[in-house]
């Protein structure tokens, strides 16, 4: 008579095609980690997108002085100022010090750091509040627009 249950050999079979499977899975697991990243750090910069203006309703349509004043002045949680993809505080550059909404509504105000993120490229918010991922060729070409936006005003580029 059999006793119920598994072989040495079975349970061997078995741990092996969950080994092979798992190395099949994880990279693509890894990817679409990196994906997630890059939306949420997306959603910080729509909502810091948004604080701003409520901000800038406030404060005679002038643009903060930096995010910090955010937290302070439009309710912004300190998290949203830290990209997922960075981890650390300080990972957005902000342009918008000195400018107020009448500017053009595609120049930058928040962007991604270089190397935030694994892939080439950057998030970057416009005054007009929406989010875009560009290559770094395409942000070198945004923030020489920047510049000049602030040159006009005579602000100090960044």
């Amino acid at each position: 008579m059999r006793k119920k249950g598994f072989t040495l050999i079975e349970l061997l079979v078995v741990i092996a095609i969950i080994a092979m499977l798992m190395a099949i899975l994880m990279p693509a697991l890894s990817k679409v980690k990196k994906i997630a990243m890059r939306v949420v750090c997306g959603t910080n910069l729509k909502g810091l997108g948004t604080a701003q203006t409520v901000y800038a309703n406030d404060y005679d349509d002038q643009l903060p002085p930096d995010l910090n004043t955010l937290i302070e002045k439009a309710e912004v949680r300190e998290k949203g100022l830290i990209c997922p993809g960075a981890g650390q505080k300080d990972s957005y550059g902000y342009c918008g010090d000195g400018l107020d909404i009448s500017c053009e509504p595609t120049i930058i105000l928040v962007y991604d750091k270089k190397g935030n993120h694994a892939e080439p490229g950057r998030n970057v918010l416009f005054l007009d509040s929406h989010v875009e991922w560009v290559t770094e060729e395409r942000f070198q070409e945004l923030i020489v627009k920047v510049h000049a936006v602030r040159k006009e005003r005579g602000l100090k580029a960044h």
